[in-house]
């Protein structure tokens, strides 16, 4: 599997499972970004990266790890087995 394919999917993952658990809409994630992270991000995006079609980049990989009080390494899918 392609390498990046397989990390968009882990973020993707990530995002699916973490927003559920906290019950997170794209538009609060987008908020929480941009207002307590200071990074721009629309609701889109989100979308985008929920879908596995697009990359974060490595400033909203940060905010999102400490948005979700997770490490990047967990967000990127380094500890997720490899088909």
């Amino acid at each position: 599997m392609n390498y990046k394919y397989r990390v968009r999917l882990a973020v993707s993952r990530f995002l699916k499972r973490e927003m559920l658990e906290r019950e997170m809409t794209a538009k609060w994630l987008a908020y929480k970004m941009t207002k307590i992270c200071g990074v721009t991000v629309s609701q889109s995006a989100i979308y985008t990266w929920q879908r596995g079609e697009v990359m974060p980049g490595p400033d909203k990989i940060l905010a999102m790890a400490e948005i979700f009080e997770a490490s990047t390494d967990e967000i990127l899918g380094a500890y997720e087995d490899v088909e």
